[in-house]
């Protein structure tokens, strides 16, 4: 039945009445609030604002630094640490897995008899260890996402470094490639790879990148060719050390032998490093090549051996001290200066112990740390370390204890405490903690990584181009082979004045001229530039080891229209131009 029309006007005149009254109400003075006078606004009086009625969003502290982490087949990962017996010829690995890859707890296996090491935070790690220990630190990362489109990175926990390393000496190379190979043909396959081509991926290699960049399918090349698969030259790779030229290669430390789970480890191990007595003036730790006498490692050990300043820790095969932590790390805090020449590669594992001590390291090679380490070393070498060109120790025209006495007591402290300061960011925390957080090693390797992929991805970034076999060298028609042959001549007819010498000394400090090369620093760089300008390359485009690298390898032989010719191996030759890092500099 119809409500009565009557009662339809009731109910109307109700509402409408209902609302004017809330009008006014809502208008309406309060008798509670003061009137604002003339001199008082609105502003000043104690009643909320329309906003602050309003709920606050919280400020999201991920903002820009959530990573995603693929869940990838266990083979990548986890079946490559279950086949730990083949990560070496010679030596059980399977130790030093243990512990989410940080190794025995050296509190519980090793002897400390001069109390050098601190009761908790010490363990036997493996320098190759580096994957498994990153992985499991991302873990704990604070700001991870399971929804691929908020993250401003994505994280790949495959263990490259670790993969290779069981088929190292595999004359069979397919064996040593294919699960890279996989990994690729799994990615193509994902939205997230995608969604950027793989721009902001990565992943990290426990070993140096020479081990990843073999440039033939040849048996006797070295390694796997993982690094030279395009889609990996879209990824940021970290790695213990990069080639110079892989411009998506960045370095960061050695694990150490050092892993605090908390600031207050940190805090009293630097104490007691900083109050070390040192009496010895520098130090070196590390074996003889009696099979490459020019290195200047057997010229170190030499001096080391005959001054009474220098204590001297050789390792040699078989030898237990260079495998007691407790004696390398007694040795490192009693030197003032650690000596840390080159070894099978330009970097080391010893340069991070040795500064973990608070030893102030002497570099002889810039590829040993400062164009290696960027992310986690100042650029104000000369506050922490001392640089000497290897090739001044090599002729006997310096002697590193004659440097390294010119260091007032005061200098040498302040490098010390600024080596001591750097120590929490050149470890890896315990990654099976989550307590009391501080910055180290893998904090400032994934905010390079954040700040390397936050650039514009709006512009498609072409694939690199293919490493070829041979240079297409583009001469000018009117250049003859004797005209470059006599240009080569006069460069190096050259010969310094003293006053000159010192000059090329002072220059032979910038990292440009630290080079394989022992040309005077003068001619090599005018060298460099006459040649990449007659072969038509992109100069700025060749890195620190790529200009000497391609530059030599012309002077050397001499290559025409695509044919090499010299006296020379030419397999080694094309095994050389194969290397990405020359290839992709000519034009």
């Amino acid at each position: 039945m119809m409500p009565p029309l009557g009662i339809n006007y009731l109910c109307l005149f109700l509402v409408r009445l209902s609302m004017v009254l809330s009008t006014v109400l809502l208008f309406s003075r309060s008798p509670h609030l003061p009137h604002p006078t003339k001199t008082q606004s609105i502003a000043d009086l104690n009643v909320p604002s329309a906003s602050a009625l309003l709920p606050v969003p919280a400020v999201d502290p991920c903002t820009g630094r959530y990573i995603y982490v693929y869940d990838l087949p266990k083979k990548f990962n986890e079946d490559i640490v279950r086949d730990c017996r083949n990560l070496s010829l010679w030596t059980n690995m399977c130790p030093f897995t243990t512990n989410a890859g940080l190794g025995p707890n050296l509190n519980n296996t090793e002897k400390d008899q001069d109390g050098v090491l601190q009761n908790t935070g010490w363990f036997f790690t493996d320098q190759w260890m580096l994957e498994i220990i990153f992985h499991n630190r991302m873990k704990q990362y604070g700001c991870l996402t399971s929804d691929y489109s908020l993250a401003s990175a994505i994280f790949i926990p495959y263990y490259p470094g670790l993969d290779v390393t069981r088929y190292l000496w595999d004359p069979e190379i397919a064996r040593r490639d294919k699960l890279g190979m996989d990994l690729i043909e799994w990615l193509r396959q994902r939205p997230e790879w995608a969604a950027r081509g793989g721009r902001d991926h990565f992943l990290v290699s426990g070993r140096s990148t020479w081990n990843l960049q073999r440039g033939l399918d040849q048996s006797y090349a070295w390694g796997s060719k993982f690094l030279v698969i395009p889609e990996v030259q879209n990824m940021t790779v970290l790695t213990v050390e990069r080639r110079p030229c892989g411009d998506n290669e960045f370095s960061i430390p050695y694990p150490t032998y050092f892993h605090p789970s908390d600031k207050s480890q940190v805090a009293t191990w630097q104490e007691k490093v900083r109050s070390s007595e040192r009496p010895w003036l520098f130090s070196f730790a590390g074996g003889r090549r009696p099979d490459q006498p020019e290195m200047v490692r057997n010229h170190l050990i030499d001096q080391c051996v005959q001054s009474s300043r220098c204590k001297m820790h050789e390792c040699q095969t078989g030898g237990v001290g260079c495998n007691s932590t407790s004696n390398l790390m007694k040795l490192f805090m009693q030197s003032q200066f650690c000596l840390q020449p080159p070894g099978d590669t330009r970097a080391r594992r010893s340069i991070f112990d040795s500064m973990v001590a608070g030893c102030v390291p002497v570099f002889f090679h810039n590829e040993s740390a400062y164009v290696q380490y960027r992310w986690h070393l100042p650029r104000d070498f000369e506050n922490f370390s001392v640089y000497i060109w290897e090739d001044e120790v090599k002729t006997g025209r310096v002697r590193p204890e004659d440097v390294l006495l010119r260091y007032s007591d005061e200098k040498v402290r302040e490098m010390r405490e600024a080596v001591i300061k750097m120590i929490p960011t050149l470890i890896y925390k315990d990654p099976r903690y989550t307590s009391e957080k501080f910055i180290d090693a893998f904090d400032v390797a994934v905010n390079g990584v954040l700040q390397r992929v936050s650039r514009d991805f709006s512009q498609p970034i072409p694939l690199p181009s293919p490493s070829f076999v041979c240079l297409p060298l583009r001469f000018p028609s009117t250049l003859s082979l004797s005209s470059l042959d006599s240009r080569l001549r006069s460069f190096f007819s050259h010969s310094p004045s003293d006053k000159q010498r010192s000059r090329n000394a002072q220059i032979s400090r910038d990292p440009f001229f630290r080079t394989r090369s022992t040309i005077n620093p003068i001619i090599y760089k005018r060298l460099i530039q006459s040649w990449t300008t007659l072969l038509g390359c992109k100069f700025e485009a060749l890195g620190d080891y790529c200009r000497p690298a391609l530059v030599m390898s012309l002077i050397t032989m001499m290559c025409f229209n695509g044919v090499c010719t010299g006296n020379n191996d030419s397999k080694l030759f094309e095994y050389m131009l194969s290397l990405p890092c020359a290839g992709s500099s000519i034009k």
